[in-house]
């Protein structure tokens, strides 16, 4: 289970702790709705129902003694229709599932009618700072930024854009900012 928990929380960027906490939660419900007669369905990939087996007689095959089985609910599981055909060797390439699939498409918001903006002064220039005030900083991945006709331009080109320009990043949450909300006056 460690491993499931490693390999998914690297692939949705979730703490193991919070997956163990979603899983648990799952179990629960799971288990609380067959103890209610009802059967789990966990987003077309399983299905689990139960049988409902009387009280019965059985035999003890060391002693053949005839003993009295209690009634119970039985679990069972099974997958759901939809999951089966992604399981099967033709859906994949002949070389295999991709180790790393694909980002899924984030939802980009739609683009906020704005105003035109403001004329922006020339910024004020400041003297540079001298190198032994400020340390060096450690390289940091670019971000990739959407724009409103939906292309994709990484950090080092957007900022070179009119600062009026519309941007959106996950990070924004569901705003677009323009690029002098971002990035400043440059």
């Amino acid at each position: 289970m460690s491993k499931v928990l490693k390999e998914l929380s690297k692939k949705i960027g979730v703490s193991q702790f919070d997956i163990e906490k979603a899983i648990a939660g799952l179990r629960n419900l799971a288990a609380d709705t067959i103890r209610s007669g009802e059967s789990f369905t966990l987003l077309e990939f399983f299905v689990i129902d139960f049988d409902d087996r009387p009280e019965r007689k059985r035999r003890n095959p060391k002693t053949q003694e005839s003993v009295i089985v209690s009634a119970e609910r039985v679990p069972k599981a099974r997958f759901s229709p939809s999951f089966l055909p992604l399981c099967q060797p033709d859906s994949f390439p002949a070389d295999g599932p991709a180790a790393d699939s694909p980002e899924p498409t984030p939802v980009i918001p739609p683009v906020p009618v704005i105003s035109p903006a403001p004329a922006i002064a020339s910024p004020v220039s400041l003297p540079p700072l001298p190198d032994s005030v400020v340390p060096p900083l450690p390289p940091i991945p670019e971000k990739l930024y959407f724009l409103a006709d939906g292309k994709e331009l990484p950090e080092s080109a957007v900022s070179k854009l009119d600062p009026a320009t519309l941007i959106y990043h996950a990070s924004f949450g569901n705003n677009w900012k323009t690029v002098a909300e971002v990035f400043g006056n440059r």
